[in-house]
């Protein structure tokens, strides 16, 4: 209970610091960066993975219930995966899930594709990029993967379990219902980075949960700490 809320905190706390000083340093918070009017919003992209490792940007917006609304393929999120948001001003429970509002899941596919949100470097140098991933539905297993390039990885750990509603921590269950990834990172202009999740293996699924992937949370807030030319 207690790793949760600094969990939570030390994202929230790192995203204001960026949000509150533009002048000092070049920032992107996936919160602010967010569209339902354009999948191409700055520098983040959202969309699948493929076996062979091609990136899909979704191309239709789609509304599951009041309140929540997002990107999928075709309109359909169960062919390859989706996008949503909560953007109503309090939690959303009608869709399998506690959507907490302005939160920003993401949903697996059962058909093999892993759902990302692509992170497209604008600047060459060093950049410090903080993800945290918490599993929103009322039971969540998936496999999160942080890639750069789409070959590169950064960090990968199963989500399982949910994380309580609102402020209850009590509700957490699970043996892993949150996760996180921080760390330095030297990019070239043009240069990817993928916060994916994708379906745990059906032999590795507990009993009950054969088709369970619910929906992962996740913030992201990254930061230029050094710049420098190049390519």
């Amino acid at each position: 209970m207690v790793r949760a809320v600094f969990l939570v905190f030390g994202l929230m706390l790192a995203i204001s610091l960026l949000s509150a000083s533009p002048s000092q340093a070049q920032q992107w918070v996936l919160g602010n960066g967010f569209s339902l009017t354009s999948n191409e919003s700055g520098c983040w992209r959202l969309g699948c993975i493929g076996g062979s490792g091609e990136f899909t940007p979704y191309n239709t917006t789609f509304s599951p219930c009041e309140g929540i609304s997002g990107w999928a393929l075709d309109s359909d999120p169960d062919k390859a995966g989706d996008v949503i948001k909560n953007t109503g001003e309090t939690p959303n429970d009608s869709y399998n899930s506690d959507i907490r509002a302005g939160q920003i899941c993401l949903h697996a596919s059962q058909l093999g594709k892993r759902t990302a949100v692509r992170w497209v470097a604008p600047v060459s140098g060093d950049v410090k990029i903080d993800a945290a991933f918490s599993g929103q539905g009322f039971y969540t297993l998936a496999d999160v993967q942080v890639i750069k390039n789409g070959r590169d990885s950064l960090k990968s750990f199963r989500i399982s379990g949910f994380v309580g509603m609102g402020a209850n921590q009590d509700q957490r269950t699970g043996e892993s219902p949150d996760g996180e990834y921080s760390g330095v990172v030297r990019v070239n202009s043009g240069d990817t980075v993928d916060f994916t999740i994708g379906c745990v293996d059906k032999a590795q699924r507990p009993e009950g949960l054969a088709d369970a992937t619910g929906h992962v949370a996740i913030a992201v807030a990254i930061q230029v700490v050094e710049s420098r030319r190049g390519g």
